[in-house]
Order: C-alpha cells, then sequence, then structure tokens
C-alpha cells in the first residue's frame, strides 16, 4: 500500500469514528445545524475507539474495486492503529508522527512521518484532536438523497488545496450516528468505509500505537511525496 493509500484510510475511517455517541438522540426533525453540532460533540467526548471496519477503494485509473477489513484503533491524540485481516495480513501504525506501514508477506516495513504522508489539513487537525467541522467545512445537506432514516451531510473543505474533495456521510437521524463515510479525493478516488462492532472510551493503551519492526524485516523509507 502506497502513502496515498494511507491518506485516504486515515481521513475515511478518522472521521467515521468519531461521530458515534454512546446514548440516544431525541428523534425527529433535525437542521443541518443540529446535525453537525451533535457529530462534533460526540467528538469532542470521544478519548478513543474501536472498530471493526469494511473498506472499498475505487481508483481512477482502475476498474475494480479494492476491497478489505480488519480492524481499527484510534487514540487522541494522534495514535491509530489498522490491523488488516483481508485480502492479507498487514498493519498500519501511526502515533500522530511517525507512519509505519509493515507487510509480513513481503517481509518488509514502510515507514515515513505523517506530515509527508498525509496531505491533508483537516485530517491532521481531526486526528491531533483539534479538529472542527464547522470552521473547517463547508456544510450542506443532500436533501435529494436523503429518507426516512438518514440524513446525507456534504462537507467541503474550505482549504481548497487539500487533499480531500468531498467527504459524505449518511447520518441516522434518531441516532445521530454515521452509518458510512464515502470520501472523494483531487484525483476522483473513491474510499467507503463502514464500521461495527463499535466500543467507546475503553482506556486504550499507548503502546498499542507504538511500533517495533521484526527482527529481519527490511525497513524502507520513501522520498518525498510531490
Amino acid at each position: 500500500m502506497n502513502r496515498k493509500g494511507v491518506f485516504t484510510i486515515v481521513v475515511s475511517i478518522l472521521f467515521l469514528g468519531f461521530a458515534f455517541s454512546q446514548d440516544v438522540a431525541v428523534a425527529g426533525t433535525a437542521s443541518l445545524d443540529k446535525i453537525v453540532t451533535r457529530i462534533q460533540d460526540n467528538y469532542k467526548s470521544m478519548k478513543d475507539y474501536e472498530a471493526t471496519f469494511v473498506q472499498e477503494t475505487k481508483i481512477k485509473a482502475y476498474p475494480r474495486a479494492q476491497r478489505s477489513s480488519g480492524q481499527v484503533f484510534y487514540k487522541k491524540p494522534g495514535g491509530m492503529r489498522w490491523n488488516y485481516e483481508k485480502p492479507e495480513k498487514s498493519e498500519i501504525v501511526t502515533d500522530g508522527q511517525t507512519v509505519w506501514m509493515y507487510t509480513p508477506s513481503l517481509n518488509q516495513v514502510m515507514k515515513t512521518e505523517f506530515s509527508t504522508s498525509n496531505q491533508s489539513r483537516v485530517a491532521t487537525a481531526f486526528l491531533s484532536g483539534m479538529g472542527n467541522l464547522k470552521e473547517d467545512f463547508d456544510l450542506s445537506l443532500d436533501t435529494a438523497e436523503s429518507d426516512e432514516a438518514d440524513h446525507i451531510l456534504i462537507l467541503r473543505p474550505k482549504d481548497k488545496m487539500d487533499s480531500v474533495k468531498t467527504l459524505v456521510f449518511t447520518v441516522d437521524k434518531e441516532t445521530f450516528n454515521i452509518k458510512k463515510s464515502v470520501l472523494t479525493d483531487l484525483y476522483d478516488n473513491v474510499t467507503t468505509v463502514r464500521l461495527s462492532e463499535f466500543k467507546i472510551n475503553n482506556g486504550l493503551e499507548n503502546k498499542l500505537f507504538e511500533f517495533i519492526p521484526p527482527e529481519g524485516v527490511e525497513i524502507v523509507t520513501p522520498p518525498a511525496m510531490p
């Protein structure tokens, strides 16, 4: 997996994960401001989470979608771990500064700085625990696609140089939990992520976001990404 692929995973799972609440909101008609405020409040109250993820990535240049699944862990500020089970075992680990991408079948780990692997300013802000939806995005509701069960929330970064083109959230109208996140980058590649078996604020240990390369593994440090 290349660093641009890591970028899409960081953004998709990060934004999907922080928007789960621990309680149930009062059902009823919700304005755009109410939806966004509830999601932001969920994010502020969350210290860590873990979940099972299913990811589908559609690269514009390739006709077939790439599907993968596994477990994801996040802890403020800056810690994320992806344990991939399918289609093959691999790990991506970051403490917010260094990103390690380990592929056992290749006996190789790619090491890079998070600042060079991630071209999204808003993703960096939220990973560090300092993001703000209303300040960082232009927000709108897609009323044509919304239905009785879900709101469709569209987010466009105010920073036009950001590598995220759009984020689309499917938001449950009763709980305000996000069911699905769809990210489109500036190259029109699309990454869809769904989470399940969600656990929040369980006190994840910091060592979970530390990576020690196995003995004998090849460590690759790629050149700076344009």
